[in-house]
This record gives structure tokens, C-alpha cells and sequence, in this order.
């Protein structure tokens, strides 16, 4: 009885040694004011399979920040747990053995090309050149031709199309509430795009470089647009509340959605 009882001390310091050291592998800070718990800033550690946890230093963890584990050429899966809310941008970009994400429906935000270069990502695409993740579309940037978003898509992340020169319409339905930073940068070949009354931010450089892009009309339920989202599509005319915009007169059309 008493080695057993050895034993079991011995085994209980094994496991909070083992604790101890997977939660010394992660650099995190407190969220930002008004947000709930921590968020991991970066990964130390060189396993291949890595479990983000739910709890660092007594917090909760709700957040993966940017470039947290950007170009880690170890990971080759990722298990995100129930506790995180919003993976950032380049938070896994250039992981290029990484294969295996596993994304809890708790995820309601995903950053700009937070799996970008991975071949994760490559095999979503093969799969449907529209991939979404917990409703939100995360990249389009192999589609071609006329594309329609589903109707599950509730935002476009930032740097979906980013360069797609092969898409030349994009219809989008009226569950989508947002379209992120450069969402179409580069877009060259886009003629149309169809907004629907249900989006209400555009973000910056959304539509940049969209040379094609000759006519575009924003829904009146749009009241916030980034810096420079039609920056350099110097064909188009963009309506708003009745009022057409030309390429010449943009910074009115900002000040109109903006209220400035």
C-alpha cells in the first residue's frame, strides 16, 4: 500500500511537470480592454501535433493573435480548443507541413489569411474552391468565372479573393453582414458584383485594384467603409442612396458611408 501511494505521488507531480511544460511552450497576453481572458501571441515548442489549451495561468485562452504560429515548420496538426473565439491573421500562415486543423464552432472570427500556405489549406481548396469555416468564407482565391458565395456565408475574411485575376462576377447572398480588407484586392478580371441590403461594413482596400469593376451599387444598410476600398479601380462608378460616384470623386462616396 504505501509504494502504491509512492507511486501515486510520483505519477501526480509526472502529469502537473508535463502541464507545467506544454503551458511554458506558449507566450500570451491579456486581451484587449473589454474582452474576456488571454490570447497566444507565440508558440515555443516544436511538437508536431499541437493542442492549444483552454486555460493559461488560471485565464481562459479566446484568441490565437497574429502570426502566433506563422511559418512553424514542425506543426503538422492543430487541435483549437472550445474556449477560443477568434483565430488572427497569419496566425498559421506558412506552416507548409501542416494538415490537420481542427476548429471548434466557438470560432466566430478569422483573420486574413490565417491558414494561408499551408497545405491545410490546399486540400480545402481541391475540395471546393470556396472554402468556409463556421460560416465564414476564408478564401476563393482558385475560383474562376462567375462565383456565387452560399447562402450560409455570414462574412467574407480579409484576403479571400486576394488576386484571383480568374473570377469575373461575384454574387453575393444577403446573409453576408461583412466583407473584410482586401476581400477582392487584385481582382482584375471582376465586371460585377452584387451587394446585398444585409452588409453593413466594407473594409479597407476591399475592392483595391479592381480595374475591371466598372459599376457598382451600395446598399443603403452600408454604413461603415475602410480606407482605400476601391483604390485604384479607376473605371468605376459606384451609387449610394441615389447619387452616383465617380472614380474622381471616391473620398466623397467615404465621407457619405462614414458620415464625415
Amino acid at each position: 500500500m504505501k509504494f502504491k501511494r509512492i507511486a501515486a505521488i510520483i505519477s501526480a507531480a509526472a502529469v502537473a511537470l508535463t502541464l507545467t511544460a506544454c503551458g511554458s511552450e506558449f507566450k500570451y497576453k491579456d486581451n484587449e480592454a473589454g474582452k474576456e481572458g488571454v490570447v497566444i501571441t507565440e508558440y515555443k515548442g516544436k511538437s508536431a501535433e499541437v493542442q492549444i489549451p483552454s486555460e493559461l495561468g488560471g485565464k481562459k485562452v479566446t484568441g490565437i493573435f497574429d502570426k502566433a504560429f506563422t511559418d512553424n515548420t514542425s506543426l503538422t496538426s492543430v487541435t483549437i480548443s472550445n474556449s477560443v473565439t477568434e483565430i488572427g491573421g497569419r496566425a498559421f500562415y506558412g506552416c507548409e507541413n501542416l494538415t490537420n486543423v481542427i476548429i471548434p464552432d466557438s470560432v466566430t472570427a478569422i483573420g486574413s489569411s490565417a491558414f494561408g500556405a499551408t497545405p491545410w489549406l490546399e486540400n480545402k481548396r481541391k475540395e471546393n474552391p470556396l472554402v468556409v469555416v463556421n460560416n465564414i468564407l476564408i478564401d476563393g482565391q482558385t475560383c474562376s468565372g462567375d462565383v456565387t458565395i452560399p447562402n450560409s456565408v455570414i462574412a467574407i475574411g480579409g484576403n479571400a479573393f486576394f488576386n484571383c485575376k480568374s473570377c469575373t462576377s461575384i454574387t453575393i447572398p444577403d446573409s453576408v453582414i461583412e466583407i473584410d480588407g482586401w476581400a477582392f484586392y487584385g481582382c482584375k478580371s471582376l465586371t460585377n458584383v452584387i451587394l446585398p441590403d444585409s452588409v453593413n461594413v466594407i473594409g479597407e482596400h476591399a475592392f483595391d485594384t479592381c480595374e475591371s469593376l466598372a459599376i457598382i451599387t451600395i446598399p443603403d444598410s452600408v454604413t461603415e467603409i475602410g480606407e482605400y476600398a476601391f483604390f485604384l479601380s479607376h473605371k468605376l462608378k459606384a451609387s449610394y442612396k441615389g447619387k452616383t460616384y465617380d472614380y474622381a470623386h471616391i473620398d466623397d462616396l467615404y465621407k457619405a458611408i462614414n458620415g464625415n
